[in-house]
């Protein structure tokens, strides 16, 4: 399996819901087309294998941003801050903004 091909297994991995929930290793190796080309279950078991491991690596380091982002976000505001936030939070042009900045204050 090359390097594409193993590429697209980790992203189909993801696709699945890879790291949090996916189906047994016997359904990865006989349903994903991915597998066509290699021979034997031993084959796609060891090369499934090597995927959840890249796909558990990418998960960990997504997690790891969010938990810098919580950081940044629960640090003490100073009024300078509450006079930015305030603005954002009154601009009646985007209310999608209002909405992430309300979600990211109900995640503290």
């Amino acid at each position: 399996m090359n390097r594409e091909a193993f590429d697209i297994l980790v992203s189909r991995l993801e696709d699945l819901g890879a790291p949090y929930s996916l189906p047994s290793d016997w359904v990865l190796c006989t349903d994903l087309d991915i597998f066509r080309d290699v021979p034997t279950i031993t084959a796609r078991r060891r090369w499934l294998c090597k995927a959840k491991k890249e796909a558990n690596r990418k998960g960990r380091n997504v997690a790891s941003d969010l938990s810098r982002l919580r950081k940044l976000t629960t640090a003490p505001a100073t009024g300078e801050h509450q006079e930015e936030l305030n603005k954002q939070v009154n601009a009646k042009h985007d209310e999608r903004g209002v909405c992430l900045l309300i979600v990211a204050q109900l995640e503290k």
